[in-house]
């Protein structure tokens, strides 16, 4: 790596640097020190150029190094989020029908306490009782947070939205709740949150734009609306998940 700063940064986690095959650096770290290492090369980034994005495990790495030729995606032109939310809306309503079985969205009651989760999922085991051996952490040159999923040819997959889509979502939450990319572990994106929601009204309007983007963490995770909800507020962490 050619730059001083990264390489103190690196060097000061005990970090192991590598180069993958198309030039882009990276790096492999133990994982309790991963997110504090994310964080100081992202607090470096206006210096050095780079933006750092956790993959996961080193398997993780290892098969993005084989993969990342074929994975890059053409920029497209990106999305009105408010337009693209209505128009997912309605056609989840046309695929369950009218029989009134299922409310879409789901709302419910507010819950009398959600859960927080207190570390990134990338970083931890799949029961999430531990820290990962190592993470990889790839630094990408030159990247606006919104940009990553065009690099990363991240989206276009079953229910996962196409890299455009990720891109204009990216691009709304940062402009609204100074939300950036952390972390893209093959099926998952995590963001980390600077300004998040305090009132409910605020939370479950954004709770309803996640559940149209994504799906599944409500569909098999809280359920409902106002579940979602509770749980974004004073969230500094937001998980997202696709099959």
């Amino acid at each position: 790596m050619a730059d001083h700063r990264i390489e103190q940064l690196l060097s000061a986690r005990g970090a192991k640097t590598r180069v993958l095959g198309n030039g882009t650096d990276a790096c492999e770290v133990v994982g309790e020190h991963a997110v504090q290492l994310w964080q100081d090369l992202f607090e470096a980034r206006s210096t050095t150029g780079l933006y750092p994005i956790i993959v996961g495990n080193t398997t993780n790495l290892r098969a993005l190094d084989k993969a990342w030729q074929s994975q890059a995606a053409d920029e497209e032109e990106e999305v009105s989020v408010p337009e693209w939310v209505e128009e997912r809306l309605t056609e989840m309503k046309e695929d369950v029908g009218d029989d009134g079985s299922w409310e879409i969205p789901p709302r419910g009651p507010w819950p009398y306490q959600a859960s927080h989760s207190r570390e990134f999922h990338s970083v931890m085991s799949s029961s999430g009782t531990r820290y990962l051996g190592y993470v990889g952490i790839i630094l990408i040159r030159g990247s606006e947070p919104w940009e990553l999923p065009f690099v990363l040819g991240f989206g276009g997959w079953n229910e996962c939205p196409a890299p455009a889509v990720h891109a204009s979502f990216i691009r709304h939450w940062n402009e609204r709740y100074g939300a950036v990319p952390v972390a893209f572990t093959g099926d998952v994106l995590e963001m980390a949150v600077l300004r998040q929601p305090v009132e409910p009204a605020e939370a479950i309007e954004l709770a309803i734009e996640q559940f149209a983007y994504c799906p599944d963490i409500v569909d098999q995770g809280t359920e409902t609306i106002e579940g979602l909800a509770a749980e974004i507020i004073g969230q500094p962490r937001w998980f997202f998940w696709w099959d």
